[in-house]
C-alpha cells in the first residue's frame, strides 16, 4: 500500500490543504487542493479503507516545479559510527578545520548544512543552514533605492564574515542584522556623512536579511533584502518575522553548497550530495548510538525543500505600499512564492519500511482499499467546489504565534496541529471515527 498525502500551505499563510493520492497501478492518481471542510469530506471516506493512511508533507505548488536531479542522490547508505566521529563539531569555527579541510576553500562565499543530535545522540533534533565566508568589502550601494534623500549619496558596506546571518534550523530564511552589527558608512563626495548628519539626510539604521534557495544539488542563490529601519521600528508591524515580509534588494548572487560527500571526511558517496557537519547531542563514548544515514539524509532534504523566493520590491514607493497593505490585510496581503527548482525528497521507501518515527503502520494494499479510493477520485471534483469559498477561517492573524499554531473547529471537533520545527509530523483525528492522519 502506498500513501496519501497532504500538507497545510508553509507558515500557514494560506490555509490549503494540497492533497494528492498514490494508489495501486489500476486506481488514477489524485491531486487536489482542498480546505479544511473538503478534507473532511475526504476524511470520511478513508474509514471504508481497511488501514489508516499516512499522510506525508509537499509544499503548496510543488507539482509546478521541477525536482533537482543528479546521480549523487543514487545509492543512499549508511553512515557508521567513524563517520559520525569524522563530521563532529562544537561548534561553526570548527567547519573550515572540520567539514572543509578537503576543498580548498578559498575563503569566498560558501554554504554549508548541518545535523543536532538528540541528547542520546539517536535521533535528528535538527537540520540548519549556514553561510560562510566573506562577501565583500567597502562595497557602494546607491542610498535614492533604499532612502528619501535629500542629495546624492552612498552605502558603503563590507560583509567579512557571513555568519552574521544566523539561520533558525530547518529554515533558509534568516534572522534579521542590524546595522548595528555592520562594518558601514554613509558618504556624500566621497566624504564620509558625521553621525549626527545622518538623520538630517534622509538616511537612517537598517536591517538586512538573507533568503538561500537550491539552483542544483551543488548550487544556491543568495538574495540579500535591505529594510531601511532599525528593527525595533520594523517590529511594529506584526507580521515581520515572516519569511515573506517584503524587502528591498541589496545583492544577489550564486554560491557553491560544501563539501561534496566526495571530498569530505567521510570521502564517498552516501545519497546525498553534501556531507553534513554534526552536532553531537552527548560525548560519543557516553552515548556511541547514532541515527540511520536514511533520518540524517530526511532532516537535510526537508531543509532544502523549505526554501521560499522572498518578497522584492523594487523601491522604497512600492515597499511602503506593500506594508500598508499587510496593516490593512493582515497575512492575505503577503506573496507566496517558491523557487521553480525543488530539493529533492530522501527517499521513495513506504514509511512501513522505516524506522518508527510516529507513523501508523498501514499493511498490504487490498482491492477492497484500490474501490473506495476510485471513490474518493470520483469525488474529487466535488470536493474541490466545495472548498473554492471555505479558505478564510485558518488564515494567521496578524501577532499570533507562527511557531505552533493551533485552529479548533468546534463545529466538526477537529483540532489542526501545525508542527514546530523539532516535531516529526502533524496530526489530523477523524471527527467521528477518532483516527489519527499525520500530516508528515
Amino acid at each position: 500500500m502506498k500513501t496519501t498525502s497532504g500538507i497545510v500551505s508553509q507558515f500557514s499563510v494560506y490555509p490549503v490543504l494540497y492533497c494528492y493520492a498514490y494508489t495501486s497501478p489500476h486506481v488514477p492518481s489524485i491531486t487536489t487542493s482542498l480546505s479544511l471542510p473538503g478534507f473532511l469530506s475526504f476524511l470520511s471516506l478513508l474509514p471504508q479503507l481497511k488501514q489508516p493512511i499516512v499522510i506525508s508533507a509537499m509544499p503548496a505548488g510543488a507539482s509546478d516545479r521541477t525536482v533537482i536531479s543528479s546521480s549523487a542522490f543514487d545509492n543512499p547508505d549508511d553512515l557508521s559510527a567513524e563517520d559520525f566521529a569524522a563530521l563532529s563539531v562544537n561548534s561553526v569555527a570548527d567547519f573550515p578545520t572540520v567539514l572543509l579541510s578537503n576543498i580548498n576553500w578559498n575563503g569566498g562565499i560558501i554554504g554549508c548544512v548541518s545535523v543536532s543530535l538528540s541528547p542520546d545522540n539517536l535521533r535528528i533534533a535538527s537540520a540548519a543552514f549556514h553561510l560562510l565566508g566573506s562577501l565583500w568589502s567597502d562595497k557602494s550601494f546607491n542610498t535614492a533605492t533604499y532612502w528619501n534623500t535629500t542629495s546624492p549619496s552612498q552605502l558603503v558596506l563590507s560583509i567579512a564574515d557571513l555568519t552574521i546571518f544566523r539561520f533558525p534550523p530547518g529554515s533558509l530564511c534568516s534572522a534579521y542584522v542590524s546595522s548595528a552589527d555592520l562594518e558601514y558608512e554613509f558618504t556624500q563626495d566621497s566624504s564620509a556623512i558625521p553621525a549626527a548628519l545622518i538623520s538630517q539626510a534622509g538616511l537612517s539604521e537598517f536591517c538586512l536579511r538573507a533568503f538561500c534557495y537550491p539552483t542544483s544539488d551543488s548550487y544556491a542563490k543568495l538574495v540579500i533584502l535591505l529594510f531601511p529601519c532599525s528593527e525595533t521600528l520594523l517590529a511594529q508591524n506584526p507580521l515581520y518575522l515572516d519569511p515573506y515580509f517584503p524587502g528591498l534588494r541589496l545583492y544577489d548572487s550564486e554560491f557553491s553548497l560544501s563539501p561534496p560527500s566526495l571530498l569530505s571526511p567521510i570521502a564517498r558517496p552516501w545519497g546525498f550530495p553534501l556531507a553534513a557537519a554534526v552536532f553531537p547531542g552527548a560525548d560519543w563514548e557516553e552515548a556511541p548510538g547514532f541515527p540511520s544515514g536514511l533520518r540524517v539524509r530526511i532532516a537535510l532534504s526537508k531543509l532544502f525543500r523549505s526554501a521560499i523566493k522572498p518578497d522584492v520590491k523594487a523601491n522604497l514607493l512600492t515597499l511602503q505600499q506593500r506594508i500598508d497593505s499587510l496593516l490593512d490585510r493582515g497575512s492575505n496581503a503577503l506573496q507566496v512564492r517558491f523557487p521553480l527548482l525543488l530539493w529533492p525528497e530522501a527517499t521513495a521507501v513506504p514509511p512501513t519500511d522505516l524506522p518508527s518515527q510516529g507513523f501508523l503502520q498501514p499493511e498490504r494494499f487490498s482491492e477492497t482499499d484500490s474501490d473506495n479510493l476510485s471513490g474518493i477520485h470520483t469525488d474529487a471534483p466535488n470536493l474541490r467546489s466545495q472548498l473554492q469559498s471555505e479558505i478564510g477561517r485558518f488564515v494567521r492573524a496578524p501577532g499570533s504565534n507562527p511557531s505552533n499554531p493551533v485552529v479548533q473547529n468546534p463545529a466538526n471537533s477537529i483540532r489542526l496541529i501545525h508542527a514546530d520545527t523539532n516535531s516529526d509530523s502533524s496530526v489530523v483525528t477523524h471527527p467521528t471515527t477518532r483516527k489519527r492522519y499525520y500530516l508528515n
